[in-house]
């Protein structure tokens, strides 16, 4: 059966494309939501591993970034407050980490996003139907 692209070869008949639908759509859902609370863990279950561990790597650089450039933002403050330095070094450093901010909040944003909008990796894919059949299809991409 094709179906946006991919063809499926089922041991058991699939009634229709609206179960393919089904699937991709329960898929995608509890990919969006594992990537809401873990960046890179939908990418991980639908199989884009390496995606999945470049998203939360970029994650961590971003937040890491930002956290250090808060912290050398407060010290900057601290020496301006004493005298010790110019106010523009504490806005430089604010600046920082509200670029490191915002890209951890872009790149969480395209996260989610892509977790939900894409389809599963290429592979075997298991499913139990209502009926309580267990369905094993393989895909393949044309």
């Amino acid at each position: 059966m094709a179906c946006a692209g991919l063809m499926v070869f089922s041991f058991f008949p699939v009634a229709s494309h609206a179960a393919d639908w089904d699937y991709y759509k329960e898929v995608n859902i509890g990919a969006a939501h594992r990537s809401f609370f873990v960046p890179g863990w939908g990418q991980w279950r639908k199989g884009y591993r390496l995606k999945g561990t470049a998203i939360a790597a970029l994650e961590v650089i971003a937040l890491s970034g930002a956290y250090m450039s808060h912290k050398q933002a407060q010290d900057a403050e601290k020496d301006y407050r004493n005298g010790k330095a110019s106010y523009s070094r504490h806005t430089r450093k604010t600046d920082k980490a509200n670029f490191f901010l915002i890209a951890a909040g872009v790149i969480w944003g395209y996260n989610v996003f892509d977790a939900f909008v894409g389809e599963p990796a290429p592979g075997v894919l298991a499913t139990l139907e209502p009926d309580g059949k267990l369905q094993l299809a393989y895909k393949i991409r044309f």
